[in-house]
């Protein structure tokens, strides 16, 4: 029988583009480190259902929200990263420019000199 082992980790997409191509390249001649990676953005509508589902349930093993305190991620987007700081790739994305595109997807910016990134969920899993 075979096991799943299973990460997941809000990225950016130019990050994940760079990870990706290392997590699924040959580690040694046998084997990969990961088997497949697959990249989701996060869109204002996502984060919406969150919290609704959160205020519905109130479900204090939630990870990805913070049941102490009281916030809202569509008004606020730059709060929800700093909710989810521990699941971050790169916790300096939590003290970047962020904001909703005119699509509507979570994007975050270093600076004015630097291009919008979508901040999403990466999964990389591997079959052993």
């Amino acid at each position: 029988m075979k096991k799943l082992l299973r990460r997941k980790i809000l990225i950016r997409e130019y990050d994940y583009h760079k990870i990706k191509t290392k997590a699924t390249a040959k580690v040694d001649r046998y084997d990969t480190l990961y088997d497949r990676a697959s990249f989701t953005p996060i869109t204002k509508d996502d984060l919406e259902k969150e919290y609704l589902l959160y205020l519905l349930t109130k479900d204090e093993n939630n990870v990805t929200l913070n049941p102490m305190n009281s916030w809202k991620p569509t008004e606020y987007p730059a709060s929800y990263l700093w909710h989810v700081k521990k699941r971050l790739y790169n916790e300096d994305y939590a003290r970047w420019n962020c904001r909703f595109d005119d699509d509507g997807f979570l994007t975050v910016q270093y600076n004015k000199g630097t291009p919008e990134s979508m901040i999403g969920w990466a999964v990389f899993e591997k079959e052993y």
